[in-house]
């Protein structure tokens, strides 16, 4: 069996397939669940009855924050939204951002659907206005889409006609679209979905559209307004603001907390139906963030509390007993295996075993098939290779969260690209990175040798993205500017006017243009994951306890060779040089040849497998292996084996 149920220490938050211990942290799942069926029930009796709630979930690191996210998510299907929102090291949260997030988090299909959550929010509104009732969402979404153009506008027009009569706030230009959205061609569904998720079209969606801008700031917060009373009425948004940790800037600042205490505030004031969720480290909000509000912030984000508790002694033992019933029969033993006595004894009683630490547990004991083993602190290689593999998990989820963006037809969020940038600028030694704001004007770098202005030209349209470079030109009069794009993304050549302020860039002294390959893309938003996952201990070492954060900044510095990447190396004003290549007549040593066995069996399902995982599946398959009779294997496969460090290992060949 390759999947085990404890290689996933790290819980996804949009898995619908998870270990689950329903007494675990039940009391904050049921006030949220209840906080879910309320707003539900409000929205059936109009404005003077619907309003928005807010909860701070707190707990220790490991203790099932993102664990609760996805199990709320099962348990509500689609009658709930959950919006996932982490804080971005480079923009303050902003209603925009939070528009933009619903809209992705929509766009997601709802568990137990074969449709996208945001159709089947249309489809209940429409069975709302004209008679069937919520239930039949569905029904009334394949009832539109089988019905003709003429018709259906008939239906938009009596639900508009209803949401502005029992709802005078909402947004009608905004509502209209959104109403329409499920039945576009793709072009054009993409282009309504820039449009109404607050990002920019580009000339060709605007035309699409008939329009001439994108969503004015002004209707942004008006939009959420829309959105959250439609969704009210059967499908709650429950935003969910998480790694709250990141909000507390390297200098100690308390600028960003307030931003986000603002906004939360306003959302909490002013948008009817959400419910607002927080969640963060205990010690860390006790410590940095809660002390910075004032009354009035406290009010609001403190409006009710949700520990999360430790699991007891009977917890832990139904935990063990849910992932091992994971396992096949012929794996499973009964208890206390995987663990000898008296290891298990010590699992289930000592003080402060969070779950995460636990599942840990049982992976390392599984791997050393029962035997007693002390715990102890991982040396510092193990240490390395562990943060390498996490390192390669943040890059691959880099890599998806790219695609997602180019399916959508769009690149990514210049905040995610400035927030990458910050944290790598922040690695250097002896430089500061100043976050002034400002559209396009994303960084400042100030070193003992003076200062330098970094320029994210994200912008979809020609004429923004004409303007923010007019803007890093006129910035090189203040010293020198880096202006950087995503290269999936380079202008193009009917741009012209975009191509005369690029040129009239490059010809300013001490400007510098980089357009960001792709694996470049990539490495800088992981990195901003990798760290920011360390900021808020939810990056787990072998033993399940958190690797501190300056562990993690130390390797990321030592190891990941960040002043070679191309915007860094652009920003300290040098060319990087071309790789070396080794002479042809002087091929590489080959490990010594070690008969193929189960070690390739493994990592030929596997493909991509850190070390210790090809190991663990090897000595379920012969117990008899070794960790060293593994790794010799592997090292005899030669080529055919690419190594990523030493911790991981990707068979290259095809069969």
């Amino acid at each position: 069996m390759l999947t085990s149920p404890f290689d996933h220490e790290h819980a996804d938050a949009w898995t619908s397939d998870l270990v689950d211990v329903e007494s675990l942290n039940s009391l904050a799942t049921s006030a949220l669940l209840d906080a879910i069926d309320l707003v539900r029930d409000e929205a059936a009796g109009g404005p003077d009855v619907l309003f928005a709630r807010s909860y701070l979930v707190l707990g220790p690191a490991g203790s099932g924050k993102t664990h609760l996210f996805a199990r709320l998510r099962r348990r509500c299907g689609t009658r709930a939204a959950f919006v996932l929102l982490r804080p971005e090291i480079a923009a303050e949260p902003s209603p925009r951002l939070v528009l933009a997030a619903c809209m992705d988090a929509l766009q997601r299909k709802a568990i137990g659907s074969s449709d996208r959550q945001i159709d089947l929010v249309v489809g209940a509104m429409h069975a709302l206005v004209t008679g069937p009732g919520l239930r039949f969402a569905k029904a009334s979404l394949d009832d539109l889409r089988g019905a003709g153009v003429a018709d259906r506008e008939v239906l938009v027009g009596a639900a508009l006609e209803w949401f502005e009569e029992a709802f005078p706030e909402v947004e009608l230009g905004w509502l209209e679209r959104f109403l329409r959205l499920p039945f576009l061609a793709p072009a054009d569904r993409r282009a309504a979905l820039a449009w109404l998720s607050g990002r920019e079209p580009d000339a060709g969606q605007l035309e699409r559209l008939r329009l001439k801008e994108p969503l004015p700031e002004a209707s942004v917060l008006p939009a959420l307004r829309t959105l959250a009373i439609l969704a009210a009425h059967t499908t709650p948004i429950v935003l969910v603001f998480d790694q709250l940790e990141n909000l507390v800037d390297d200098d100690g600042g308390t600028g960003r907390i307030h931003a986000h205490a603002r906004l939360v505030c306003e959302l909490h004031d002013t948008v009817r139906g959400l419910v607002l969720v927080q969640m963060a480290l205990d010690a860390e909000w006790d410590r940095r963030i809660g002390p910075a509000l004032s009354d009035s912030e406290k009010s609001r984000l403190q409006a009710r509390l949700l520990p999360l508790e430790l699991p007891t002694p009977d917890q832990r033992a139904a935990l063990r007993d849910a992932w091992v019933a994971r396992l096949s029969d012929a794996e499973r033993r009964p208890m206390p295996w995987p663990f000898a006595a008296g290891e298990w004894e010590a699992w289930r009683t000592d003080r402060g075993v969070t779950p995460r630490m636990l599942m840990i547990a049982c992976r390392e004991a599984l791997t050393r098939s029962g035997e007693v083993g002390d715990r102890r602190e991982a040396p510092p290689d193990e240490v390395d290779d562990r943060l390498e593999e996490l390192w390669l998990g943040c890059l691959a989820a880099a890599r998806a969260e790219m695609e997602r963006a180019e399916s959508d037809g769009r690149g990514l969020d210049a905040e995610r690209l400035a927030s990458g940038l910050c944290v790598a600028f922040r690695l250097l030694p002896g430089v500061q990175v100043r976050t002034p704001g400002g559209r396009g004007h994303g960084l400042r770098l100030e070193t003992g040798a003076g200062a330098l202005s970094v320029f994210v030209v994200q912008e979809a349209h020609w004429r923004s993205a004409a303007a923010t470079l007019e803007r890093a030109a006129q910035a090189t009069r203040s010293g020198p500017v880096l202006a950087v794009r995503e290269a999936a993304r380079s202008f193009p050549p009917t741009w012209r006017k975009v191509s005369t302020c690029l040129e009239s860039f490059r010809l300013q002294p001490g400007a510098h243009w980089l357009e960001l390959a792709p694996a470049e893309v990539a490495r800088l938003v992981g990195l901003k994951e990798l760290l920011a996952s360390a900021r808020s201990q939810d990056l787990a070492g072998r033993d399940g306890r958190p690797i501190p954060e300056e562990v993690v900044r130390s390797w990321a510095s030592r190891a990941l060779g960040i002043e070679d990447w191309s915007s860094v190396a652009a920003a300290l004003g040098r060319a990087l040089p071309e790789p070396e290549r080794p002479p042809r007549s002087v091929p590489s040593p080959s490990p010594r040849p070690v008969p193929a066995g189960v070690a390739l069996e493994v990592l030929g399902a596997l493909r991509l497998a850190s070390v210790d995982r090809v190991v663990r599946e090897a000595r379920r398959r012969d117990p008899e292996l070794t960790r060293r009779k593994v790794v010799d294997e592997l090292r005899g496969l030669g080529a055919r084996v690419r190594w990523f460090g030493s911790a991981i290992v990707w068979l290259s060949e095809g069969t």
